[in-house]
């Protein structure tokens, strides 16, 4: 009962931030975007998308399994900074994978952090181009068409997995046990929200990185999501009459 009070929680204490940020992280991937497209070179990044695209679906047609891996990669990194440590780690041919992580102890005013942490790492998959992301900020910049073969492989694979995932059958998971997938597990409104905002986040950071290298371009999507935050909030506060 306890457990399950702090999981609905949890969904609402994510769902609603996430819910009032999609119009400024929306901003800051046009922004991103209009920045990319105005930076010099910018083309060398599209004959990758249709390499990408090609790779995606050779290897969801003959290697699914790396496809598998990939989530579940994604799953695991993604855990990290919320102190979720990755302890199992499997990939199955036909029954999909699974991450297995246990919570760093932490003091009782950041109780709530690996919990949350949980749910943004369940959907994280759906949303956030793993390999597109880390090749744009930590690789040099000459391998920008890398980055267009990782955002192609993204934007052919994704859509087909977040359709596939949202039933609420129940399957045999890759350790033997009864699960559902990660989007009934998180709940349908928490990933409604959850899913494009951190995907608009990913992508806004992406393109201004590619803009304008690493650390500047990470700046610069925290001031656009920033000045979109502020709008909304005076938005929220004119309708409310404050």
């Amino acid at each position: 009962m306890l457990s399950a009070l702090i999981k609905r929680l949890s969904g609402w204490l994510l769902a609603v931030p996430a819910a009032l940020a999609l119009p400024a992280v929306f901003a800051g991937f046009i922004g991103g975007l209009e920045a990319w497209w105005r930076s010099p070179g910018h083309l060398s990044l599209l004959p990758g998308l249709p390499v990408g695209v090609a790779l995606a679906w050779a290897i969801s047609r003959w290697a699914h399994v790396l496809r598998t891996f990939e989530h579940e990669l994604t799953h695991a990194l993604v855990g990290l900074p919320f102190g979720l440590i990755p302890y199992g780690f499997i990939v199955t041919h036909h029954r999909g994978g699974l991450v297995k992580q246990f919570s760093i102890p932490l003091p009782l005013p950041f109780a709530l952090w690996p919990i949350l942490g949980a749910r943004v790492s369940g959907l994280a998959p759906y949303s956030i181009p793993l390999f597109a992301l880390a090749l744009t900020l930590f690789a040099p910049r000459s391998w920008v068409l890398l980055v267009g073969v990782a955002l192609g492989y993204h934007v052919y694979c994704k859509p087909g997995e977040i359709w596939s995932n949202l039933g609420w059958r129940s399957f045999e998971g890759p350790d033997g046990g009864e699960g559902h997938t990660d989007i009934a597990q998180s709940g349908y409104l928490l990933s409604l929200v959850l899913i494009p905002a951190l995907a608009l986040a990913s992508y806004g950071v992406l393109f201004h990185a590619l803009a304008s290298g690493p650390s500047q371009g990470v700046a610069e999507w925290a001031h656009a999501v920033a000045r979109g935050l502020g709008r909304t909030v005076a938005w929220a506060a004119a309708a409310l009459g404050w």
